[in-house]
């Protein structure tokens, strides 16, 4: 195999891959140097890649992946945009990214660091899509900060079709998808409550953006509609600091209150995972001498010793197969509303929470 054979086979598997999705293949100077070989023989490969149809050449001189033909029937090619080193939504993008497979259609994840991240503003352009573009739309998994005036305007004016995932911007015009709604709190408190706990505490470390806030607020109403007391332990990290540190921190202080209560909800997973460690640490028995439920699940719950008891992950597939089918097909308007959640879930009871005066 020639070294422009070799150029060729390697760029045919990363466009086959989405690799330069929605981009522009690297210039023939940028391509020589990562592989190692003359200019010539990249401009080489390049030339057989458009000569094969796997590339058209811009005006600008660069390549592009050829996009697919009305004829070909090629299914979605859609972008995830979200925060680097973001731990959370796993199971809801690997909901989306299987949603897309099903249609017959491939994802790219790409990641940013910040809202000002040029990553973001060059993959949601203000200006119509080209037409040789070969992505369909974006879904935007945001880091856990408030979105700037200037990004959600971004959102809202970008040509692409876009949907944000587990935050709400449905009031500003902004189709959103949420998973994992405040209302997930109400039936693990009602877990709770039917153990006979009399008071509920509420324990928080992540960053307090409106879904966090908005499950506080349901905790506090919950308690009063059922006249229950609990205390508000919250101490949230900023959208850079690693939560679960921060959360061990806060439950070994916790667990050595003498007047804590004797169940704790955890508005996330990392805080319920680290206030059992705590709790594990200073010799409680978890379900006996606290009880821990976490709000969600990222579909640890069912491995942990002891298990958790958590609302379970829902079933994403539906949800993403709705937005996917209205960003590849421009000629549909989006019917219903612009917030899409679900209404019901399901409590996974696990070993973490056990009857109160269970020995």
């Amino acid at each position: 195999m020639t070294k422009s054979d070799h150029i060729v086979d390697l760029l045919r598997r990363r466009l086959d891959r989405g690799d330069y999705m929605g981009r522009q293949l690297p210039p023939e100077m940028t391509l020589a140097k990562e592989v190692g070989v003359s200019r010539m023989t990249a401009r080489k490969a390049l030339l057989r890649l458009e000569d094969l149809g796997h590339v058209i050449r811009q005006p600008n001189g660069r390549m592009i992946p050829r996009p697919a033909k009305p004829e070909e029937n090629v299914g979605p090619q859609l972008l995830i945009l979200r925060r680097a080193q973001n731990s959370g939504f796993g199971s809801t993008i690997d909901g989306i990214i299987g949603a897309v497979t099903a249609l017959g259609g491939s994802t790219r994840t790409v990641d940013f660091v910040h809202w000002d991240d040029r990553v973001l503003f060059e993959r949601l352009p203000l200006d119509a899509p080209e037409p040789n573009s070969t992505v369909d739309g974006v879904f935007v998994v945001p880091p856990a900060e408030k979105v700037p005036a200037h990004v959600l305007e971004r959102l809202q004016s970008t040509s692409m079709r876009v949907v944000v995932v587990g935050t709400d911007l449905s009031q500003h015009g902004v189709r959103s998808f949420v998973a994992h709604p405040a209302s997930i709190v109400q039936p693990v408190l009602d877990h709770l409550a039917s153990l006979g706990h009399q008071r509920i505490d509420c324990f928080n470390a992540q960053p307090e953006v409106d879904n966090i806030s908005a499950r506080i607020q349901q905790w506090s109403l919950w308690r009063s509609a059922n006249n229950l007391d609990g205390l508000l332990i919250n101490d949230p990290v900023t959208s850079y600091e690693d939560v679960m540190q921060r959360a061990l921190v806060l439950a070994r202080e916790y667990v050595r209150r003498p007047n804590r209560a004797s169940a704790v909800l955890c508005l996330t997973s990392p805080a319920a995972i680290s206030l059992m460690r705590a709790a594990h640490d200073a010799g409680l028995v978890i379900g006996r001498d606290i009880a821990i439920a976490a709000a969600n699940d990222e579909g640890l719950s069912r491995y942990l010793i002891p298990t958790l008891t958590s609302v379970e992950p829902i079933d994403v597939t539906p949800y993403a197969r709705m937005c996917v089918e209205w960003m590849m097909n421009p000629a549909i308007s989006w019917h219903g509303p612009l917030l899409m959640r679900p209404d019901h879930h399901r409590l996974f009871v696990g070993e973490s929470t056990v009857a109160k005066d269970s020995s």
